[in-house]
């Protein structure tokens, strides 16, 4: 019976021993940090996008914006400043109200300010720069029509806003520089 309790206690002792050793692991690539904020930001149903990303002591750091209401006249964002493993996130108050920007830094300053001018205060709106590849953009704007919308930015600086409202059964067209000056419409 000794012997048992002798065997019992060595059992116990390695298995102490083994949970103390320090494993190694492998660190996350960069897709994979990637996969795992997609699976934490998808549940939502917002739009998102990384602004940034850094490498740090084995773990990732991205800098995300995220959007509600991301293709109406008033969005509403959010910044996260993720740090995973594991996924954490700190939120900062981005663009809480819809009053017209001076500067537009952002396509959703840019839907904002081509709703107001456009006095629009219901519809489906997308804004990006007007050098954007327009097929890229058609994740993010499923009813855009890449063949209008290349048409409307031919000729405009490559820093302009070119915002794409539908509404009822009309699409207009706002081109705003960075300083939210109209600089073209359709």
């Amino acid at each position: 019976m000794k012997g048992y309790f002798v065997l019992a206690a060595l059992l116990l002792a390695i298995l102490l021993l083994y949970s103390f050793i320090p494993r190694s692991q492998t660190p996350l690539s960069e897709e994979q940090a990637k996969a795992f904020l997609a699976q934490d930001l998808d549940s939502l149903n917002v739009d998102w996008r990384v602004l940034g990303s850094s490498k740090s002591d084995g773990g990732w750091n991205f800098d995300v914006l995220v959007t509600q209401n991301a293709h109406s006249p008033c969005p509403t964002v959010e910044r996260r400043l993720y740090t995973l493993p594991p996924v954490s996130f700190r939120p900062e108050a981005f663009i809480t109200s819809c009053y017209e920007r001076e500067k537009i830094l952002f396509r959703e300053e840019a839907l904002i300010n081509s709703a107001k001018t456009l006095g629009i205060s219901d519809g489906y709106g997308c804004a990006f720069k007007a050098d954007a590849n327009w097929r890229e953009e058609k994740s993010y704007c499923p009813s855009l029509d890449e063949n209008a919308v290349a048409s409307f930015a031919s000729g405009l600086p490559a820093g302009t806003w070119i915002a794409v409202w539908n509404y009822g059964s009309t699409t207009s067209y706002v081109a705003l520089d960075e300083d939210n000056n109209v600089l073209k419409t359709a």
